[in-house]
């Protein structure tokens, strides 16, 4: 069955188009490699990523050394997390966001599978499983998915038979094109969330987040007795006498309330603390791998919903 693309995107090793130039040939996103060094032609660069992220280009990163870093097994997996990590952070890469690693080989045998899993394994290690990405053909990427070691699936055409996995969030098409002056490959991405930063039109922008979540709050439900929330402060302090169904899923610890709130068809994870200030850690498309909520993008106190979205009378 064929699957449907959402939105396409390129990966390229050689050169540096702009965001502009990769807007214009109508792509939305970017993959690009990470972790080794910076004055590496294959790398992205730290100007490079800001014209990409501030200009409306996704910008998903990716791990390789060599093609057959994966061979080399759990210890090898930890190493390439840490130096992917840390090229992540000096970019200003969220935490949030997963990194993949490239397993750019025919994987054969059993012992090359196991050494394959062993390596995402090791990433997982450094990373946690959630943020972890492998990059391969369609039986590494199932056999990857099996093992539960990664999170996130981009699938190559190249030793795949013609076969596309269903676990795949993004496909590497055969071919390439050029934008800007370089020679880059396209890739069909299948959901809007393939772990890119920044996230793709469907994640609100803080304005229309804070707008969508007042709406929700002060004008679609009840508060116990029949009375009507007039504030978003006074929504959010009597959630534990409302229905639970409202959220899909609530939980709460040391003081502080976390809530999965239903956006777009898909879900927004927020976090409101002792202090009446709201945290927002993105937002997740349907059957897509849960956002983290240890890193919020971005924290505001509730007041300011208020003094920006007052309530209708």
């Amino acid at each position: 069955m064929a699957r449907t693309v959402v939105m396409r995107g390129l990966d390229y090793s050689v050169g540096r188009p702009s965001a502009a130039q990769v807007k214009a040939a109508g792509y939305r996103f970017v993959i690009r490699y990470t972790g080794n060094e910076p004055d590496r032609p294959k790398e992205i660069s730290g100007t490079e990523y800001r014209d990409m992220t501030r200009n409306g280009v996704g910008v998903v990163l990716t791990y390789e050394n060599r093609t057959d870093d994966m061979l080399g097994g759990r210890p090898a997996g930890q190493a390439a997390a840490r130096a992917a990590r840390a090229n992540a952070n000096e970019l200003g890469h969220p935490r949030n966001r997963p990194i993949y690693f490239a397993c750019d080989m025919d994987i054969v045998t059993g012992g090359q599978f196991a050494a394959v899993v062993e390596y995402l394994r090791g990433c997982s290690d450094i990373l946690g499983v959630a943020q972890v990405g492998v990059y391969g053909e369609a039986d590494v990427i199932d056999r990857v998915h099996s093992a539960g070691v990664a999170r996130w699936f981009w699938q190559t055409r190249a030793w795949s038979g013609g076969r596309v996995s269903a676990n795949a969030h993004v496909l590497q098409q055969g071919g390439s094109v050029t934008v800007g002056g370089v020679i880059c490959d396209r890739n069909d991405a299948f959901f809007t969330d393939i772990g890119q930063w920044p996230e793709e039109d469907d994640m609100p922008d803080k304005q229309t987040f804070m707008a969508w979540m007042d709406e929700w709050a002060t004008r679609r439900h009840d508060l116990p007795g029949g009375a009507k929330a007039v504030t978003l402060t006074e929504f959010l302090e009597q959630w534990p006498r409302l229905s639970t169904a409202q959220f899909a899923a609530v939980r709460q610890t040391n003081g502080e309330i976390f809530l999965l709130m239903p956006y777009r068809g898909g879900l927004c994870r927020v976090k409101v603390n002792s202090q009446a200030e709201l945290s927002y850690f993105g937002y997740q498309p349907a059957e897509t791998t849960p956002v983290p909520d240890d890193h919020p993008i971005w924290t505001l106190p509730l007041k300011q919903f208020e003094d920006l979205h007052p309530p209708a009378e």
